[in-house]
């Protein structure tokens, strides 16, 4: 397996493509190590000010935290390059003025590429692409074993999803729910199954401000489940 000889990351599971090792990690990315690459979704930038701008209290510290935790994220396994697998953004009235400015100065300062699989929100990025310094790949790209596009090919069907070539997908938020005590439980969850027959990764959300999509489970799918700084598999 491509990067077999290196230790996983702390607190990840993996699972196989063809080959090559895809680190499932607790700060709701996935690492290929024997590409050097992050894989991320869905972190929606500029979401808060948005809700902000049609009167939600929410605070504005949001994109500086959210960036902290990934550009530390980024220096700790070392990658090369980070792709968000659609929905860098959220919409054009969050993508304003110290928003902007904030991420290009956080842009200026990893020590990887940044580049974009176009997701639904991300036609408000067409004039920041340059500003923040993101490559394009369009609505699909390959990875060595490993196919990145934003939404999944179909629905989740029946099927073994433990090998064989793998689509690294987002836009979901797949979570799952527990009940504890009166109320529910939720955490955000890696998912693995067959949609439309091809064996998918659906990525959890990278944002504190996206809903959750409640995982369907199907007969050979796997779960595994984001719990404070580790995974579980269910």
């Amino acid at each position: 397996m491509s990067g077999a000889e290196s230790e996983l990351v702390s607190g990840a599971c993996a699972i196989d493509a063809c080959g090559e090792r895809v680190e499932l990690l607790p700060e709701r990315a996935a690492w290929v190590p024997g590409l050097r690459t992050l894989l991320v979704s869905d972190l929606h930038l500029g979401k808060a000010a948005y809700m902000r701008a049609q009167g939600a209290g929410l605070p504005d510290m949001d994109v500086i935290e959210q960036l902290d935790r990934l550009g530390a994220l980024i220096a700790r396994v070392g990658a090369d390059r980070t792709i968000v697998v659609g929905d860098l953004v959220h919409h054009r009235v969050g993508l304003r003025g110290e928003v902007v400015e904030r991420v290009a100065a956080w842009r200026g300062g990893i020590g990887s590429t940044l580049e974009l699989v176009d997701g639904n929100h991300d036609r408000a990025f067409d004039r920041l692409a340059a500003t923040w310094g993101v490559e394009r790949l369009g609505e699909t790209h390959t990875l060595g074993p490993i196919t990145l596009r934003h939404e999944p090919a179909g629905e989740a069907e029946p099927g073994d999803a433990s090998e064989g070539p793998l689509t690294v997908c987002g836009h979901l938020h797949p979570v799952v729910r527990f009940r504890e005590g009166g109320g529910t439980l939720k955490l955000s969850c890696f998912w693995v199954a067959r949609f439309a027959g091809v064996r998918t990764l659906v990525l959890p959300a990278c944002s504190a401000f996206t809903g959750g999509w409640g995982v369907q489970r199907v007969a050979g799918d796997l779960v595994f489940a984001v719990v404070q700084d580790r995974l579980m598999e269910l």
